[in-house]
């Protein structure tokens, strides 16, 4: 969203959307590193007329690895590639090699960066939502499609309260999904609503909005840090593993408690794994 990598018009998509190139052949990259063994063992079940140089016998790491070396072709290799992870039956010709495709993963951290106009220009140099990124566009699409994952799998979509630009039409949306889950109807004087004569985004009002009469299948967990007790208990470990040489009392569990931005578990591990030397005399 920071517009620090190419970017282009889509042509012919309505409303216009914009390919990142190089972004999406770092996708890929990392997709095949982290799963090598299993897009190696997969053959390519679908037709890709758009990718002439694919052999028919190529594997789905042979496909990704079309969009490593040429980024221009990469937004339409990352297409190939999720219609191949999504695929519930071969195309005709192709049955052979076929094998059902595994459930996927689908994680994405900072997603209110997402919901503001991002640093990228138009050709007119207005800025461009997004929501109009077209890697933006899909995996938030995902989200409004109750089986996107068709052979199984799990969207998390996270976001937090640090590193935030605070976008208030999402935050009305994650009150809305709240309320929804509490059975709160949307006819409720109780539903949240924008404040009056507020600009939030509409677009991103609808984006956790379940079509009419449908259950959304989106749903919301709160997390939170761990309170003085459980940290305490939490630091209690690391010092009876031998890891932690201090004297775990209410006073010191209540510093890291605090150092650690209100018992945020990875900080408190930190401080849980950080040994330290003491100097011994030599006689």
């Amino acid at each position: 969203m920071s517009g620090e990598t190419a970017y282009a018009a889509i042509e012919g998509s309505d409303p216009l959307q914009y390919v990142q190139p190089t972004a999406t052949s770092a996708l890929l990259t990392r997709t095949v590193d982290a799963n090598r063994e299993l897009l190696a063992s997969l053959k390519v079940s679908q037709k890709h007329p758009a990718l002439k140089m694919l052999k028919p016998s190529s594997t789905l790491e042979d496909l990704a690895k079309l969009g490593f070396s040429d980024p221009a072709v990469s937004w339409r290799v990352f297409q190939a590639l999720w219609t191949e992870l999504t695929a519930t039956a071969p195309a005709a010709g192709l049955e052979k090699d076929f094998q059902p495709r595994p459930p996927m993963l689908v994680a994405v951290d900072g997603l209110a960066h997402w919901m503001t106009e991002s640093a990228y220009r138009s050709s007119e140099f207005k800025p461009i939502h997004a929501h109009d990124l077209a890697f933006v566009h899909h995996f938030l699409s995902l989200l409004k499609e109750s089986d996107s994952l068709k052979n199984g799998g799990l969207l998390l979509y996270a976001t937090s309260a640090s590193n935030n630009p605070n976008p208030k039409a999402l935050n009305i949306a994650l009150d809305r999904l709240a309320a929804r889950q509490a059975g709160i109807s949307a006819s409720s004087p109780e539903y949240p609503q924008p404040p009056a004569y507020s600009d939030a985004d509409p677009r991103v009002l609808d984006l956790l909005q379940p079509a009419e009469k449908a259950v959304s299948p989106v749903e919301l967990q709160t997390l939170g840090g761990l309170t003085r007790e459980e940290a305490r208990g939490f630091m209690e470990y690391f010092a009876r593993s031998g890891l932690l040489r201090e004297i775990i009392n209410d006073q010191w569990v209540s510093e890291k408690w605090s150092l650690s931005g209100g018992g945020i578990i990875g900080e408190l591990e930190k401080f849980g794994r950080r040994l330290r030397a003491t100097a011994s005399a030599s006689k």
